[in-house]
């Protein structure tokens, strides 16, 4: 209206589906995330809570944990909290029904939409004024037909839906985390330092810059003390809004919702601490699982097309060879140059060799 707009970003409540110390929670403390692998997903909770008890089906009830933000018509924030609610979804989409709508397929929904990618723009815009990086980089699916062919699908950039979601994701867990941090709630806290790119000025948007920038990055950090996240911009940011499948949102979760009923915390910062200690090189093994079960498929995919040439793009010269990021597949690889190549330049690489035991391809310069 043209008062400005309430926006609710609801999370289910898992607090009440995983109750603290029983038989589920113990195993998902001992698996910490899901595990998304391309043959297969092994969820972190049973799917009778991730798929149906704890996912917000439209025309049911659902308890969830509300970030409720009033905004001014120049969607500004004027007042924001978090509150236990119950609602119940009118309809559901999917990613490709929303973009279809933004892209102005006609429905009830659209004025809505528009308003929620209004809102959604804007958070980033102010994300970026204060400091936040803007860093694609192509998403790689492996695909399985029903014969066990392997198919490969490469997003290069997240669609306008995705963009979406995700920005008030960003939003949910930023106010979160500043609700910790004003409350004085211990919580595992999320930063990153900030990145020194004065070099990188007058670089245009593209592969060459987001590789460049993603070699100055250092991981983010998790910890006890509220600190910026520089890739972000912003100034403190928790997890939180995943709880089915990833444990510390579910620990976060608790925080939050055992402090909101009682002004007590359910955790202790010593806790906490060895949550942090005993689970860190756990998470990371995780993601290097998921990592490397994707380049295996990949290669597996590769190891039948010897001979075939992808395009590609230069990114940096290291002696006499180049580093080439590969469109269709999304991958880099080194390949032996002459003479030194300027990074940006399109070519075009033909793929020699593949290796499934070292986890290899090789590739050259198509001539």
């Amino acid at each position: 209206n043209g008062q400005g707009f309430l926006l609710g970003i609801h999370i289910t409540d898992a607090t009440e589906l995983v109750p603290f110390g029983d038989a589920v929670d113990q195993e998902a403390l001992k698996r910490m995330a899901t595990l998304y692998l391309p043959e297969t997903t092994v969820p972190m909770l049973p799917q009778s809570l991730s798929e149906d008890a704890g996912s917000l089906l439209p025309g049911v009830n659902r308890t969830v944990l509300s970030v409720m933000i009033q905004l001014d018509s120049a969607l500004k924030i004027i007042s924001w909290d978090i509150r236990p609610s119950v609602i119940k979804n009118s309809v559901c989409f999917s990613y490709n029904d929303v973009d279809l709508i933004l892209a102005g397929q006609p429905s009830p929904y659209q004025a809505m939409l528009d308003s929620l990618q209004l809102i959604a723009k804007e958070f980033k815009s102010q994300r970026l004024t204060q400091g936040a990086l803007e860093i694609t980089r192509p998403e790689l699916k492996i695909l399985f037909d029903k014969s066990g062919s392997i198919e490969i699908d490469v997003l290069e950039t997240p669609s306008p839906s995705r963009k979406l979601v995700a920005e008030f994701m960003v939003l949910a867990n930023h106010l979160m985390g500043k609700f910790c941090k004003d409350n004085k709630i211990p919580a595992i806290y999320r930063s990153q330092e900030r990145l020194m790119t004065d070099d990188l000025a007058g670089l245009k948007a593209g592969p060459v810059l987001d590789y460049l920038l993603i070699r100055k990055l250092r991981p983010s950090s998790i910890g006890l003390n509220p600190s910026p996240h520089a890739l972000l911009g912003l100034p403190v940011y928790i997890q939180a809004t995943s709880p089915l499948r990833r444990y510390p949102d579910l620990i976060m979760q608790r925080q939050l919702r055992h402090f909101i009923d009682s002004r007590k915390n359910f955790y202790s910062r010593d806790s906490l601490q060895m949550f942090i200690y005993n689970t860190e090189s756990q998470i990371r093994d995780i993601g290097r699982l998921e990592d490397n079960r994707k380049r295996h498929w990949l290669l597996r995919y590769l190891s039948t097309r010897i001979g075939t040439v992808f395009p590609g793009v230069i990114l940096e010269n290291r002696n006499k060879r180049a580093l080439v990021e590969i469109d269709r597949i999304a991958l880099r690889t080194d390949c032996f140059i002459k003479e030194p190549l300027t990074p940006g330049e399109r070519v075009d690489v033909e793929l020699q060799e593949v290796d499934i035991w070292k986890s290899e391809a090789r590739f050259s310069l198509a001539r």
